[in-house]
């Protein structure tokens, strides 16, 4: 299993590198998009699988998604944030990953113990995907974020919310 997801996290961020530009942040953010709907689509095989090949296999597609996602997220935190906070910025990012990773390990833990199977826990896993893609879609076709004109040309940019942990408003 853990050699199955090793396989997804490897080959994730080199094919997403061949439909991405660093330059043009939107195609970071909609790599992001595409690689949610990848990783609730391993969920919902996971959530289905009739053998330990095909819970492998959906391993493979759920952390290939997952990879995609971690690393042109971070990208996308290394290209918009000024250099002079970004290890900050990057640490509380990863701080707050690691909180939420444990948080999902406990609840996972305490519905299992409880009787929900784990085939229902995946294809929870696979609805909460769902909706955050259906969220992050919205927000890219709405051109927000990333996908905001003004960050893909060649004008320089400030980011708003960075103000907030400069102290400003």
């Amino acid at each position: 299993i853990y050699s199955s997801v090793g396989t997804g996290c490897l080959l994730g961020p080199f094919v997403a590198n061949y439909f991405t530009n660093i330059d043009r942040v939107a195609s970071l953010q909609g790599a992001c998009i595409i690689a949610m709907g990848i990783n609730a689509f391993g969920w919902i095989g996971i959530s289905s699988a009739s053998s330990f090949p095909s819970l492998c296999l959906f391993n493979s597609v759920r952390s290939f998604g997952g990879s995609i996602i971690w690393i042109n997220s971070t990208l996308l935190l290394q290209k918009l944030v000024p250099s002079k906070i970004l290890g900050r910025v990057l640490s509380f990012d990863f701080a707050v990953t690691m909180f939420c990773d444990t948080m999902v390990s406990f609840a996972t833990g305490i519905r299992i113990d409880s009787g929900i199977s784990t085939r229902t826990v995946a294809l929870g896993s696979a609805g909460l995907m769902g909706i955050l893609w259906v969220f992050w879609s919205s927000y890219h076709m709405a051109r927000m974020g990333a996908a905001r004109k003004s960050l893909n040309s060649e004008e320089k940019v400030s980011v708003p919310s960075v103000a907030l942990l400069k102290g400003g408003a």
